[in-house]
């Protein structure tokens, strides 16, 4: 079987899904996708395994990008998205021939912009996707609204490297005492909240005599405030391979984002066993964050909030930290790379049989 993916910037993680599809006997994979820049600077040699891929600097060649997928003729195409013209040709092209998903993390909050694309959706949605695939329940309420049936919209399309992660885990049970620290993953900019992060820090170093460090994996436009905060240390942007070992020396993520779809981050922190500090804006907290349970979920405008959290959680004994760490990674498991590609995989498989039988069979 033949899956396309048609993507916008590939990821580490997005890397751990495609590994386990071709894990698959007789299965192939093609991808296409932008290069990676200065923001978000992943190693290239990362997705070097990827027999067939074409990336790109700006944006696809539309006559290149038909002619390599007409010779690899894909049973599946995954989409990033419909805001790629270039992408929705192919799908024009593909109707038929292929089973075609729309993946999507947005969540639907009513904006003008979201009830735009609802009312666009018969001509940019429907006619050009079988289905939708995406993380959790927020995303699948926007795309129920975009008239996918229930039966048409696939969930777990955002999971963390799982095995690398639970490796973590595994190694944390073994150890005597568990490390005594927060962290943080992201990008160093307002939509990840980094101004609640650190003046809820702060004042939560101001109550208590013996406060935690606070590590931060990454980069951005804020780097500089960062790095003036007292008790944070700075690790710089971090390649996927390293980010165990950066959760590894933590026992919290502390993630109060503004702005933040889903954040595979957090699934990531819980797959290593750790708590979370999380904002009410994170899709994953739905599924992977029980508020007094494996940790605590924060108004992203609130730093006395955030600062009451990490006050209670840098409380806890040590029995206490280790049943968190067992009920995080208890909840990783809803969502694996296994568990991705194992949907696409039947869901194709059962689509090709349908078209057998109608001839033209349509999951809407």
């Amino acid at each position: 079987m033949r899956l396309a993916l048609l993507w916008s910037q590939f990821s580490g993680y997005m890397n751990a899904s495609c590994a386990e599809w071709a894990s698959i006997p007789g299965t192939k994979l093609f991808v296409a996708h932008r290069e990676a820049d200065n923001a978000v600077p992943f190693d290239p040699a990362l997705f070097s395994w990827i027999d067939y891929q074409l990336p790109y600097s700006d944006k696809p060649n539309y006559h290149q990008l038909c002619a390599s997928l007409d010779q690899f003729q894909p049973d599946v195409l995954l989409v990033s998205s419909w805001h790629i013209k270039e992408y929705r040709r192919i799908l024009r092209r593909f109707r038929q021939r292929a089973l075609r998903v729309l993946c999507m993390d947005n969540q639907w909050h009513g904006t003008s912009k979201q009830w735009l694309g609802v009312a666009s959706a018969p001509v940019y949605v429907q006619r050009l996707y079988d289905a939708a695939y995406v993380p959790g329940d927020r995303q699948a309420d926007f795309a129920s609204r975009l008239s996918f049936k229930d039966t048409a919209i696939w969930r777990g399309l955002l999971t963390c490297n799982h095995s690398d992660f639970a490796a973590v885990y595994h190694s944390r049970e073994g150890i005597q005492k568990l490390p005594r620290a927060f962290v943080f993953v992201g990008r160093f900019a307002g939509e990840k909240g980094i101004e609640t992060l650190l003046s809820g820090y702060s004042l939560y170093r101001e109550s208590t005599d013996a406060p935690w460090p606070l590590f931060l994996a990454g980069s951005g436009p804020l780097d500089h405030e960062v790095r003036q905060t007292k008790g944070c240390t700075v690790l710089g942007f971090k390649q996927p391979q390293d980010l165990p070992e950066v959760l590894g020396a933590a026992s919290c993520l502390v993630l109060p984002s503004r702005k933040e779809p889903w954040a595979v981050a957090i699934h990531e922190a819980v797959t290593a066993g750790l708590g979370v500090i999380c904002s009410s804006r994170c899709g994953a907290g739905d599924h992977l964050v029980e508020h007094g349970t494996n940790g605590f979920i924060i108004d992203p405008e609130n730093p006395n909030a955030l600062a009451h959290a990490m006050a209670e959680f840098s409380a806890l004994n040590e029995d206490d930290l280790r049943t968190i760490s067992r009920h995080s990674f208890a909840m990783s498991q809803q969502f694996t790379p296994h568990r991705w590609a194992k949907t696409i995989y039947e869901n194709t498989v059962g689509w090709k049989d349908s078209s057998r039988i109608s001839n033209g069979f349509s999951l809407r």
